[in-house]
């Protein structure tokens, strides 16, 4: 099984950010009890790369910037509804539990155009299309309706570093070793 930390490089570059950034990230949800590992040192310890733990990691960035707020609003994030009950996508009724699916399945996460996340509000949309339809489609999680006011941040992950995500993981699963650095994901481009 693949240890969170050697997986991070490599998540760093699907996320635009640094290794460092996302380890930082990692031991503050782990002091929060949000990510669990094996107790110990060096090989066979620590966190393992699985769906959930990597979809966290993932929220957590997308949540904010900054380290201090990560834990709480990727918290939040992670349990915001589906605005029709259920995703259309997944059928899921958390946008974590959603992204989780997506990264999980290979061929739902085909399908995905983008994830989007409206940081001042902490929304999210999957947006996606359905096999053989030309228009893209979005599911909706924590949507206030009226207008938005003020500053509007909002963080996109594209739908190519969805499915390379998904496909690490599948790999994972199936007991195969991935490649470290940005500069070796880059080279099989």
């Amino acid at each position: 099984m693949v240890g969170l930390k050697s997986y991070l490089p490599v998540l760093a570059g699907h996320l635009n950010t640094t290794e460092d950034i996302l380890y930082e990230r990692q031991r503050k949800l782990t002091r929060a009890g949000l990510l669990i590992g094996s107790e110990g040192r060096g090989p066979g310890s620590g966190v393992r790369v699985n769906v959930p733990v990597v979809t966290l990691m993932v929220l957590t960035v997308l949540a904010t910037d900054n380290l201090a707020d990560a834990e709480g609003r990727a918290e939040f994030l992670a349990s915001v509804p589906s605005d029709s009950s259920r995703c259309p996508l997944t059928g899921a009724s958390t946008f974590r539990s959603a992204l989780e699916l997506i990264f999980a399945s290979e061929s739902l996460a085909s399908t995905v155009d983008s994830i989007v996340v409206h940081r001042a509000t902490l929304q999210g949309e999957i947006w996606y299309r359905r096999k053989g339809r030309r228009t893209l489609e979005v599911s909706y999680f924590g949507r206030e309706p009226g207008p938005k006011r003020g500053l509007q941040s909002r963080c996109w992950l594209p739908g190519s570093d969805v499915l390379a995500i998904s496909n690490e993981l599948s790999a994972v699963a199936a007991g195969k070793r991935l490649k470290h650095s940005q500069g070796e994901r880059d080279a099989g481009e």
